[in-house]
């Protein structure tokens, strides 16, 4: 019973078994299809990229990475807008999933790993910009706010939270300041902002004169408790417009304490409004409140409204409180004309430095060239000269071109403040500015001469050579990496001086050259700061753009130096060469304005030719145009097309034997309708100044006027009038081609053909022109000329024959007498007898 009950129960148990192995199987595989259907957590997601990052996995931690990103919202992220996690969440994600410090550490070391550095920048910006909003969200403000009167753990965080909102916690604390209520608040509250330091000035300084008193003369004190200077024209405005003595007092010890003396009676609040300006003008990083965010908060104060910021573009912040604090300067000076050049420049950078389709909320004016015009000459030299001083490129051309449109010959040369700022911009080391201050100058034609005068005429001589060439210097420490720098440049349009290991090899060069666009070098870091400090010393290269190819470790070492230097780029070794022409792009767009285009290039040389042109048939008694010869000479050989025509008319207006000489050498080598135009420029040359041409022209143009077609003819024989040609040469002429007459046809057409035929046909001789028609046989229709009365009277007299003579063989009347004499022995065989009429 055992054995049997043994057997029949192992194959029903194994059944069994199998079927529950089957159940589990199956449950497995379902759970494992659930899981895979069940997208990851938040969490999930953010544990990974930290612990792939950790185990050095970049290519797993930027997929993870991705896709956290993938459910942040905008800006930095690229979920959906109103999806996904915002700023703010993602931060408490981080904080409560306890995983913040090792996040941290994570975003840090996958920065230095190539795959993964892009998404960990990404996700580290993340939270950096979701902590700003949380720490600037108003109700968490107001919170930190109150707990300033909590536990000491309370204050402590509620200090640590305000302190991270900074500028942006200070409408609500001036607002705990004024309330009368809580006097520990409001000692708290004191104490906080004091600590706050220069992130309190720019606010509270905005609500200074519009609050109350009481409350002017605390914020006073704590201003001057700070002790920051840029409090001080607000704190002298109050010294002198306060109504009651409280706020000036309170207004005084703070400016004793900020200078470390006493201030006057009447302090120049202008000149200090003004100065504060261009402290900002000057763009310092200190005066910046957040250099490493988008946007910056601008601070204005109404009664009504409170305390409240405008945010504008960092990249035009700087720009937008020089022109307040210029503006406030003006209201309260309106003569004072440093300050209008001020806020005129100001304009003017902020127009320049604006990114592309963005508005400001705090500039709703006219084009900054408008209230540059409208200023006059006087302030835009001052712009001009402070450009000059900053070696700002864009801003003195846009100076220049201000005054080309409303100042004169007198105001231009004029000194301004000891200063002839147009006759530096001549010397300037950029040829756009150079170009634009010659074409001032000289469209002005002024009655006397100047400094400098003489180097006008050759800087628009060279914009009709050579304005659209560029020159690079490349400065290497070996032969092939000279030769690589050279023929990448070479490719993206540049004529490359010989290259050389530092600059006082090659001096003779750059003082050849019309202009240096470019310095490139690749040296060591002491030669490469020798190579900087040399060109900001040479003034040919003071405004050049440099690209210097380094290490990232001598980058860091250099890169403080010359941060404020928009024309300076530190760039790694070994990029590519589109790589390069990006970098060399944009350091001549930031510092120059970009490099002279080829429609640039024509419009300077067409402005240039007809500049000429003016002053040469104005007959300059400044600018010698004589002086424009040789370079216009040699453009004419080459030139082609209409601009070749231009040059021929500004030579045609110049003085100059050799002028005239090579239009007539241009046209006797053109044909068609190119040598039509030069010949009559060569007739206007003649016209004004006489005969220079050479023996040799004027036979050419005889041997033109005789044998070309009647167009060429005709204006070549206008040219020889012109040149007012000796007879002696002209008489070859007249006598090579004499009239030719009509034949009088036999018949009907004989008849047609006499003189007293009425309506009869005539033959005018060759080269008789007609209303400028061709030199032609024409045969035309004319009505008969009445016959003279003496001929009418001999045709009507009675014919009378004469006796005939006594008959001679000697004088034969028929032909048998001619036979009869030709064949008489003592007559010559040749002679031929001619029977009498």
């Amino acid at each position: 019973m055992t054995g049997s009950q043994t057997v029949a129960g192992g194959p029903r148990g194994l059944r069994q078994g199998l079927i529950g192995l089957t159940l589990c199987v199956g449950l497995a595989l379902s759970a494992a299809a659930h899981a895979q259907e069940r997208a990851p957590r938040d969490e999930e997601l953010l544990r990974d990229f930290i612990h792939f990052v950790r185990i050095d996995r970049p290519d797993l931690a930027a997929s993870f990475g991705e896709a956290l990103l993938a459910r942040l919202g905008p800006p930095i992220g690229t979920a959906a807008q109103g999806q996904g996690l915002s700023l703010e969440q993602f931060v408490k994600l981080l904080e409560s999933s306890g995983e913040l410090a090792r996040f941290e550490e994570a975003t840090a070391r996958a920065q230095r790993q190539g795959d993964v550095q892009s998404v960990a920048s990404k996700l580290q910006q993340a939270l950096e910009q979701g902590r700003r909003n949380t720490s600037r969200d108003p109700g968490q403000i107001a919170a930190s706010v109150q707990l300033l009167v909590g536990t000491q753990r309370q204050r402590l965080v509620a200090r640590e939270r305000l302190g991270a909102a900074g500028e942006y916690a200070v409408p609500q604390l001036l607002t705990a300041l004024q309330s009368r209520q809580n006097a520990t608040l409001t000692a708290e509250v004191r104490l906080l902002l004091v600590d706050m330091g220069l992130k309190a000035v720019a606010p509270l300084a905005a609500a200074l004169e519009g609050l109350e008193p009481a409350a002017q003369e605390t914020v006073a004190g704590i201003l001057g408790d700070i002790g920051y200077p840029v409090a001080l024209p607000y704190l002298s405005e109050l010294l002198t417009t306060a109504t009651t003595q409280g706020p000036r007092d309170a207004a005084r010890r703070a400016i004793a304490r900020i200078t470390g003396a006493e201030p006057g009676e009447r302090p120049d609040v202008s000149a200090q409004y003004e100065a504060l300006a261009e402290g900002f003008y000057d763009q310092p990083s200190q005066l910046i409140a957040y250099p490493g965010e988008a946007q910056q908060p601008v601070w204005s104060y109404d009664p009504r409204l409170g305390l409240f910021p405008t945010t504008v573009d960092t990249a035009v912040f700087h720009e937008t409180q020089a022109l307040r604090l210029a503006e406030r300067a003006l209201r309260i000076d309106p003569s004072r004309s440093s300050a209008l050049a001020l806020w005129l420049a100001g304009n003017f950078r902020r127009e320049l430095d604006t990114p592309s389709g963005y508005v400001n909320p705090l500039y709703d004016r006219r084009k900054a060239e408008y209230w540059a015009v409208l200023a006059g000459p006087s302030a835009c030299q001052r712009v001009l000269a402070r450009a000059l001083d900053d070696r700002d490129t864009p801003l003195a051309r846009m100076s220049i071109a201000a005054l080309i449109q409303m100042a004169g010959a007198q105001s231009l040369s004029a000194p301004e403040e000891g200063r002839r700022p147009l006759l530096e911009a001549l010397r300037y080391p950029n040829r756009r500015v150079q170009l634009e201050a010659a074409l001032a100058l000289a469209q002005a034609q002024p009655a006397q001469t100047f400094d400098g005068a003489d180097r006008v005429i050759p800087i628009l001589s060279s914009a009709v050579r050579d304005a659209g060439r560029l020159f690079a210097v490349v400065l290497a420490s070996d032969n092939e990496r000279a030769g690589s720098l050279v023929d990448q440049l070479t490719q993206r349009g540049y004529t490359v001086l010989p290259p050389a290991g530092a600059l006082p090899e090659i001096e003779q060069e750059i003082a050849a050259a019309p202009g240096i666009d470019l310095l490139v070098t690749d040296l060591t870091l002491s030669r490469t700061q020798a190579a900087l400090e040399q060109a900001r010393g040479i003034v040919r290269l003071q405004a050049t753009p440099i690209v210097s190819l380094l290490s990232t470790e001598s980058q860091v070492e250099l890169a403080g130096r010359y941060s404020q230097d928009p024309g300076v780029r530190f760039v790694r070794p070994g990029l590519t060469p589109e790589q390069l022409a990006e970098n060399v792009t944009q350091v001549v767009t930031a510092s120059t304005g970009g490099v002279i285009t080829a429609d640039e290039a024509d419009a300077y040389r067409d402005r240039a030719l007809s500049t000429l042109r003016d002053l040469a048939i104005a007959d300059s008694p400044v600018f010698d145009v004589v002086d424009a010869t040789a370079p216009l000479i040699g453009e004419l050989g080459s030139a082609t097309g209409s601009v070749r025509l231009r040059i021929a008319d500004v030579l045609a207006a110049v003085p100059d034997h050799r002028a005239q000489v090579a239009v007539l050498d241009a046209a006797l080598a053109s044909a068609d309708d190119e040598q039509l135009a030069l010949f009559r420029s060569a007739t206007d040359s003649a016209k004004r100044f006489g005969n220079l041409a050479t023996d040799r022209q004027v036979q050419r143009l005889l041997d033109l006027a005789g044998t070309g077609t009647d167009e060429q003819a005709t204006t070549a024989a206008a040219l020889i009038g012109a040149l007012n040609v000796r007879n002696q040469n002209l008489v070859p002429l007249i006598l090579k081609h004499p009239p030719r007459l009509a034949r009088a046809r036999p018949g009907a057409e004989h008849a047609k053909n006499s003189p007293s035929a009425p309506g009869r046909p005539r033959w005018r001789p060759r080269g008789w022109v007609a209303g400028g028609g061709g030199a032609r046989t024409e045969r035309v229709t004319q009505r008969p000329r009445p016959w003279p009365d003496a001929l009418r009277r001999l045709s009507s007299r009675p014919r009378v024959r004469r006796a005939r003579p006594a008959r001679d063989v000697g004088h034969p009347r028929s032909l048998g007498d001619v036979r009869r004499i030709q064949a008489r022995p003592d007559h010559p065989p040749d002679h031929r007898a001619r029977p009498t009429p």
